[in-house]
């Protein structure tokens, strides 16, 4: 069983098409990567497939149920996203913005004691316990990042959309962060689908990727099949070595963006 997208189209106003029919599919106990240079559409298809922006067409399916098709409460108990950041200080306590995940179980409006346990719990489990009192706006960037996933899971979903998980965290934090989410996949069930830039993390971490360009999808399969000195010319203008080694693709950078001229 697993989370798919079916030939989702979205574009901006009268624009030209951001998404022209992605289709993908997503299983559970594993971390699906999508890749791609910026602009190619990674944001905006995670936004879409939570229903944050409206698609033209499409649809996205877990385990079959259409996700488009509920409620707003609903779907907000199965899928979670972590945007790249929160800009700005925000007057709220680590706690109660991690607690915040768990509003759309609240009975009533109110959470329950079972709720702050789940919270408390996550907090831990990311290391985040000695911040639980601190505000948010105290917090440097990889805090705030720990904290954006630790809200999403005290939603405890089934669907886990990342952007950009590990940016602004330092080589130690971004393996971390990886590697719970890796073992939360497995141990849930979740489907998880994350945009990642670091080439090298992705094939560690995903078992499936996704390389997008021009809104569609351009390759997809397993690290091996996709992270190719010809893909990846194709898809970001570079020349690279690919090494398989200990069981894992490697991915070296060779030379400077194809076309384009050294200003120094």
């Amino acid at each position: 069983m697993s989370l798919q997208v079916e030939d989702l189209r979205f574009r901006y106003g009268g624009g030209e098409p951001v998404l022209d029919g992605v289709s993908f599919a997503a299983r559970r106990g594993e971390l699906l990567g999508l890749l791609g240079p910026n602009g190619t559409g990674k944001t905006t298809l995670l936004r879409c497939v939570q229903r944050v922006l409206t698609p033209c067409e499409g649809r996205v399916l877990l385990d079959g149920r259409d996700l488009w098709e509920m409620g707003l409460r609903q779907r907000a108990r199965l899928v979670a996203y972590v945007p790249q950041g929160v800009h700005g200080a925000l007057p709220v306590s680590v706690a109660d913005f991690v607690l915040s995940g768990r509003t759309p179980f609240a009975a009533g409006g109110r959470l329950s004691k079972n709720d702050r346990e789940i919270a408390f719990t996550v907090l831990e489990r990311l290391g985040l316990k000695e911040f639980a009192f601190r505000q948010m706006g105290a917090l440097s960037g990889g805090e705030r990042q720990r904290v954006l996933l630790a809200r999403a899971l005290a939603q405890t979903p089934q669907v886990l959309l990342l952007d950009e998980p590990t940016a602004s965290l330092d080589l130690r934090n971004q393996l971390r962060i990886l590697e719970l989410v890796e073992k939360l996949a497995r141990r849930e069930r979740l489907a998880v689908v994350l945009a990642i830039h670091d080439l090298n993390l992705a094939a560690a971490c995903c078992r499936s990727l996704v390389l997008l360009g021009e809104g569609r999808v351009q390759a997809m399969g397993t690290p091996e099949d996709i992270l190719t000195p010809e893909s990846l010319r194709r898809a970001y203008g570079v020349e690279t070595e690919v090494v398989q080694a200990r069981g894992q693709t490697f991915v070296h950078l060779l030379k400077a963006p194809v076309n384009v001229k050294n200003e120094l």
